[in-house]
C-alpha cells in the first residue's frame, strides 16, 4: 500500500462535512449505552475492538505502522491539550450523550463512514465539536476552550 496515497488524500468538500461536520453525528434520542460528558474538556475517541479488527483486516502488513501512528498523534494531542489546562477524557463506546448548560447532544460515533479514531472538543457553553487532524492545534485549543 503506498501510504503517501492512504494517508495524503484530501478529502472533497463533501466527504469533510460528512466525516467532521456534527450533524452527522447527531441523534434525536439518547441511547441506554450512551457515557456521559458533562464538563469542559477534549473526548479523544478510540476504535472499538471490531473496527480494530477491519482496520487490520483492510491494512494487512501496514497495520501495525497505522495504530502506531495514530496512537502517537492522538497521545501529542493529549499532551497539547492538557498543556493548555484543558481536560481530557477518552472512550471506545458508540454512543456519547454531551450534557450542555441548555442543550444536550446525543452523539452516534460508530457510524460506516465515520473515523474511528477522532477528537470532539466539548464546553457546556458551545457544545461538542468535532476536530479533524487538519484544524487541531493551540489556536483552536485556546479560542475553543477560552484558556491561554
Amino acid at each position: 500500500m503506498d501510504k503517501s496515497f492512504y494517508f495524503v488524500l484530501p478529502l472533497n468538500e463533501d466527504a469533510h462535512r460528512a466525516m467532521y461536520g456534527l450533524e452527522n453525528y447527531l441523534s434525536h434520542d439518547a441511547d441506554p449505552n450512551s457515557e456521559t460528558v458533562n464538563f469542559d474538556c477534549a473526548v479523544i475517541v478510540f476504535p472499538t475492538d471490531k473496527q480494530i479488527q477491519y482496520h487490520k483486516h483492510m491494512l494487512k502488513e501496514d497495520f501495525n505502522e497505522s495504530v502506531k501512528s495514530n496512537n502517537e498523534y492522538y497521545d501529542m494531542v493529549k499532551e497539547v491539550i492538557e498543556s493548555a489546562g484543558v481536560k481530557t477524557t477518552s472512550t471506545r463506546g458508540e454512543y456519547l450523550r454531551m450534557i450542555g448548560t441548555n442543550m444536550t447532544w446525543n452523539l452516534i460515533l460508530r457510524k460506516d463512514y465515520l473515523p474511528p479514531w477522532n477528537l470532539i472538543f466539548f464546553t457546556r457553553d458551545h457544545g461538542p465539536k468535532i476536530v479533524p487532524p487538519s484544524e487541531f492545534g493551540t489556536e483552536l485549543i485556546t479560542t475553543y476552550f477560552g484558556v491561554g
